[in-house]
């Protein structure tokens, strides 16, 4: 097989993706799929071979190889689902430079170090996903692999905010922390707090990395907010929120606000109820609102309250409730915001 064929084709409602059964050579895997493990900047590290020897020692002597998942995403899913077998298959093929390895990286690398021209012609099988947006593939990855110790939650998050919404050609201007501390860009926003605004965004929760909770419960606190969160409801997904801000930050008072992180956090907690209400909000306007939050705000006695918590809680309830907080008053704003946030205190 020189090429994907598929065997069988069915749709996804909940993550509205087409789902696709198809088979491969090993051969063709190893040229076509395996250079795709590469496009992940932050995936695990190879595992040490010996970890996969037992894996690669049965490769040789021709097993049948677990499936592997790969995932496209593409902005005609519904019409792609109308399609015949036939045609899907042609799609998947001529957009496999564009896919993602969603399960079977160390498979892959296993298969490259154990292929030899007498098993080439051996048969992988393929588990396949179209989708139209990348936050669907992430709630999908998490519903499935949620609890198993390979890869956890935060982890799949990572990858995919690294890879899929890859850095450099995201609106914002990005940086690592590594670059921040040796060459500041001007406005440049650090690539750790943009993921951490993801995975806000994606479990609506501002309690994404308490350091007195053991990391294993944290992710799997985070994961199950992410399957609570209806994220596959969402009418956008965490590009259009960093469009938003991008908009935003042509404000130089909204482009400090945006990077400290407990504001970021909190914006991109609370967005999803009130994103359409927001696009269509001047940045003149946000600036004016998020000034008198400040004001607001500066009326917590911080000797106490845990400032950094209140300021995430109060920011995600403030951008919760935008329409109906942003012409409050800042002592009507406060009273609102104490009230609510006196059982977390």
């Amino acid at each position: 097989m020189e090429k994907i064929q598929l065997i069988h084709k069915d749709y996804d409602k909940v993550v509205k993706s087409v789902y696709l059964l198809g088979m491969t050579s090993y051969k063709f895997a190893n040229e076509k799929l395996k250079p795709q493990t590469d496009r992940y900047r932050g995936q695990r590290k190879k595992l040490k071979s010996s970890i996969y020897e037992k894996l690669e020692r049965d490769i040789q002597n021709e097993c049948i190889m677990p499936p592997i998942t790969v995932a496209y995403v593409l902005n005609n899913v519904e019409e792609i689902n109308d399609k015949t077998l036939q045609q899907i298959e042609d799609i998947v093929n001529s957009e496999i430079e564009n896919s993602y390895i969603l399960d079977g990286i160390q498979r892959l690398n296993t298969l490259n170090r154990a292929i030899s021209p007498e098993i080439e012609n051996r048969t992988l099988y393929i588990n396949i996903l179209i989708s139209s947006k990348n936050d669907y593939l992430l709630y999908r990855m998490i519903t499935l692999n949620n609890g198993q110790k390979p890869m956890s939650a935060r982890h799949q998050i990572e990858v995919l905010a690294s890879n899929i919404y890859d850095f450099d050609d995201l609106p914002l201007e990005t940086q690592t922390e590594k670059q921040s501390g040796k060459k500041r860009i001007k406005g440049a926003f650090n690539k750790d707090l943009i993921i951490k605004g993801y995975i806000a965004f994606l479990s609506k929760s501002i309690n994404i990395d308490n350091k007195k909770i053991i990391e294993s419960k944290m992710d799997e606190l985070i994961a199950d907010n992410i399957i609570k969160s209806d994220l596959t409801k969402f009418e956008f997904e965490f590009i259009n929120v960093v469009e938003l801000i991008e908009k935003f930050v042509e404000s130089s008072y909204l482009q400090k606000w945006f990077k400290i992180e407990n504001n970021l956090i909190g914006f991109t907690a609370g967005i999803s109820t009130s994103y359409n209400d927001l696009i269509n909000t001047p940045k003149e306007e946000l600036e004016n609102s998020i000034q008198t939050f400040e004001e607001a705000f500066e009326s917590f006695d911080v000797s106490r309250i845990k400032v950094g918590f209140v300021r995430r809680f109060a920011t995600k309830l403030f951008i919760e409730k935008y329409p109906n907080l942003k012409d409050k008053s800042p002592s009507d704003l406060f009273d609102f915001l104490s009230q609510a946030a006196a059982m977390y205190i």
